[in-house]
């Protein structure tokens, strides 16, 4: 749905006129970029995005048609939430089940669904630009009012995302490719001083994507060919730089204690990756027992719970400890993955719905390098979405995974001018 759409929409306000439908249309863009991105608890554990975004539908919908992959995704995600339902009662004579986790599962699955269209509308109102500003005033706030600071690592659990939003959204940096750059390249040096390795090789990733990017073509568009070689291109700086970063850990350029961290890591699984995420050992233990998917509602059995601890020992870690058995597998399945968590939970569909918000981040990833309109929020924002979907929770990412679909979502008709479509 157009700005004219929704105003038209909107236009039963007794003595409204023009500019003040247009007024409410924003406004009502703005409340609900900002709602989208708080995070309030609500009971049964339904994210406070679903609540806000479901009465809204008839007026957000029409933006679905816009964008290229996005209502097959929402047609997903539906049949995924159904599947999580149908596996659980499947499941529910062997290891039972529990009604209020069912309902959080499944609610947050379709409040991602929800948000996207929600997001997707606001953008077509408000620019790209507003809508990651306004999402990370909504993120700052959200620590603010429901998270609190982390007493450990504020930066790390707490301010990167919202101050990273906020800061390449800024009027006079987004879409200036150097002061993007050199806005990103403080960001990693801020981020590798807070021991958030992972969040430091993406800016990283991000600030050289941008700068490379190149100039624009006259007619504002890329080639066919150009989407093959900006594909090669963006996964030869994608290793370059998690290599990079992970070389300057080793030499102890970010600090001893993550290099010791590091070596101990990699030195216990093989591997960086594996040694910092025992999860992925129960996940892939799961998944091969139970490849179809276990619900979304499903408790944990005794056999499940040895069969995801055997397969935390197969990369080195000692399962037997409360955060294993209390947090990841108390009742619920948790594998710290949305992958993970999305299989098990709702199944094939679910991992129906994971393939297409990859094809959906690396599609619009491809599409704005080629078209060299790249933006560093919505770059950062892609590669970090990208590294959530195998290493972290679904119920943490969800909202930022939402933003990013909803930024990343390339419009099915390319205008002339690319930039006002893309960035």
């Amino acid at each position: 749905m157009t700005r004219r759409d929704a105003a038209r929409r909107l236009s039963t306000f007794p003595g409204g006129t023009a500019a003040r439908e247009v007024e409410l249309v924003h406004l009502l863009a703005l409340a609900l970029v900002l709602l989208t991105a708080l995070r309030v608890p609500l009971p049964l554990g339904v994210p406070s995005a679903l609540v806000v975004g479901v009465p809204l539908l008839p007026i957000t919908l029409g933006a679905l048609r816009r964008f290229r992959f996005i209502p097959l995704f929402v047609v997903l995600s539906t049949v995924a939430a159904l599947c999580g339902v149908l596996l659980t009662m499947h499941h529910a004579a062997d290891a039972g089940w529990d009604s209020s986790i069912l309902v959080a599962n499944t609610a947050r699955l379709l409040a991602l669904a929800v948000a996207v269209v929600s997001l997707l509308w606001a953008r077509t109102v408000l620019g790209l630009r507003t809508v990651i500003l306004v999402f990370g005033l909504g993120a700052l706030i959200n620590v603010a009012l429901v998270g609190g600071i982390h007493p450990g690592n504020p930066w790390k659990f707490s301010l990167s995302v919202p101050v990273i939003l906020l800061a390449l959204s800024l009027r006079g940096v987004y879409g200036n490719r150097t002061r993007e750059f050199l806005v990103l390249v403080v960001l990693t040096v801020i981020s590798a001083m807070n021991d958030s390795r992972s969040a430091a090789a993406m800016l990283i990733i991000a600030a050289a994507i941008v700068l490379t990017q190149g100039e624009r073509n006259r007619d504002g568009r890329g080639s066919r060919r150009r989407l093959g070689v900006v594909l090669v291109q963006l996964t030869a700086i994608g290793l370059g730089g998690y290599f990079a970063v992970q070389a300057a850990i080793l030499e102890g350029a970010l600090g001893e204690a993550a290099r010791d961290r590091t070596v101990a890591q990699s030195e216990a699984a093989g591997s960086t990756l594996l040694g910092g995420r025992p999860e992925i050992g129960a996940s892939i233990a799961l998944i091969e027992a139970h490849p179809l998917g276990l619900g979304a509602g499903t408790l944990v059995s005794y056999d499940n719970l040895v069969l995801a601890k055997e397969g935390m020992r197969t990369i080195g870690y000692d399962p037997n400890n409360n955060y294993v058995e209390v947090y990841l597998f108390g009742r619920t399945f948790e594998v710290h993955s949305v992958v993970g968590n999305l299989w098990i939970h709702f199944g094939l569909a679910g991992l129906g719905v994971v393939v297409m918000i990859a094809l959906i981040l690396i599609h619009g990833l491809m599409v704005v390098s080629s078209d060299r309109v790249a933006r560093g929020a919505v770059v950062y924002l892609a590669l970090r979405s990208l590294w959530d979907l195998p290493f972290s929770p679904f119920y943490t990412s969800a909202a930022t995974l939402a933003l990013t679909l909803a930024v990343s979502a390339v419009p099915a008709a390319r205008s002339a001018d690319p930039v006002e479509k893309l960035s």
